[in-house]
């Protein structure tokens, strides 16, 4: 075999660990500091907890994607770039890596190619395939690239021909810049072809942050109903953090989705930090429905941190079957030896009807997964087994444990 197919038959290789690797695993979150954190630093903390058992030596296929990818740069570059990675080769030599630490590592590689020639680097990707084979690749050079000069990653980018790929581009760069420069990221959502609710959240949290009149004053310019209610909630995040009562008065302003999101985000917050100063605000609120759909929306968050509270909130706000969608919440939370006998309680003291069999059977189906045969015996005495699926029954009566969380199947 000649030289030029022993080089496409490593590439191959490459190409297969890559695909599998990109079928498995998701781009890393960024967080606060996602822009100034090189690559490698995720890749040597991982490496060795995705090899598992798996010790396939892939040194020689990682050496001809080097070699592939290093070519269009100057000898001095190529040096340095294998100086870099020379401790990790060696790693490979001797250790042997598994799939998915293979796919970690050549990432990492493609992100010292673009260290020293970002242009280059995103050069080569779009001589290649689909972004769903080089999605990674594309997330690392243009985050060297943007670091180098943010202005020419963009500009590149926005000389894509519209596609697939522009639009993966586009998203890719929204990301990246979105915890660093949020003005700068709200503007490159507003250019993305589909925006989602959850990215304005995000984005006005992170304006709130830098200042929350600005932020509201910017999310008055959105005319989409939804996307403006979930930049309402996210500013509403930080607003409640800063200073709750303003933020309470600002939330009640709003009107529609946006009045809802903001006026849970802030009570969301405060459950948090003054529970009870929370719930004097709920109790406050004069409409019922606003009132049900608020407390539909964080019941589980105050049941996790104490079911007594969320019964006595529902007992003195809700009737009727929000209530009992409520209570249904309440049942689904996790378990634990101090919530799990306040949730028993909880279903007792409920009448004897139809209502109390679903609530004990939700919970029994939530309790067998610790604890099948207890559940079980509860149900018996306290509930309808018959309302549980046949085979999930069938499981309890043989002290089996039902695996994964049950959903109710109750929502507001």
């Amino acid at each position: 075999m000649n030289k030029s197919g022993m080089l496409w038959l490593g590439i191959g290789g490459f190409v297969s660990g890559i695909l599998f690797g990109a079928i498995c695993l998701a781009f890393p979150k960024q967080d606060g500091d996602a822009l100034n954190k090189h690559p490698s630093e995720v890749s040597r903390r991982s490496r060795h907890q995705r090899s598992g058992s798996m010790g396939v030596t892939r040194n020689a296929e990682l050496q001809v994607f080097l070699h592939y990818n290093l070519a269009g740069l100057s000898p001095d570059q190529q040096a340095r770039i294998r100086t870099r990675l020379a401790p990790l080769l060696r790693e490979i030599s001797t250790l042997g890596i598994g799939e998915y630490a293979y796919s970690d590592l050549a990432t990492l590689a493609m992100s010292e190619v673009a260290r020293e020639n970002p242009e280059a680097a995103f050069r080569h990707l779009m001589e290649q395939g689909g972004p769903s084979l080089h999605g990674e690749f594309f997330d690392v050079v243009l985050h060297e690239w943007m670091l180098q000069d943010s202005r020419s990653a963009e500009a590149a980018v926005a000389d894509v021909p519209p596609g697939e790929r522009k639009d993966f581009l586009e998203r890719t760069l929204f990301r990246l810049t979105m915890s660093t420069d949020p003005a700068k990221a709200l503007e490159l959502l507003k250019m993305l072809r589909r925006p989602s609710p959850p990215d304005y959240y995000q984005v006005f949290m992170s304006l709130a942050k830098n200042g929350v009149e600005s932020a509201i004053q910017r999310a008055g310019e959105i005319t989409d109903a939804s996307s403006r209610a979930s930049a309402i909630a996210g500013i509403a995040a930080i607003y409640a953090s800063e200073r709750s009562d303003k933020a309470w008065d600002w939330a009640l302003t709003q009107e529609g989705e946006a009045g809802i999101h903001a006026t849970t985000s802030v009570l969301t917050k405060m459950m948090k930090t003054d529970p009870a100063s929370a719930v004097r605000k709920i109790e406050s609120i004069q409409s019922p429905t606003i009132k049900g759909r608020i407390m539909g929306s964080i019941i589980q968050n105050i049941a996790w941190q104490s079911p007594e509270a969320a019964y006595h909130l529902l007992n003195a706000n809700l009737s009727g079957y929000s209530r009992f969608c409520a209570l249904s919440v309440i049942t689904g939370t996790d378990l634990d030896e101090e919530r799990l006998p306040q949730i028993k309680a909880m279903v007792e003291n409920e009448p004897v009807g139809k209502y109390r069999d679903d609530l004990a059977a939700n919970l029994a189906q939530n309790w067998a997964q610790t604890d099948p045969t207890a559940a079980y015996e509860w149900l018996k005495e306290n509930g309808d087994p018959k309302l549980i699926p046949e085979d999930l029954r069938d499981q309890l009566s043989h002290g089996k444990k039902i695996p994964g969380k049950m959903e109710s199947g109750i929502h507001f």
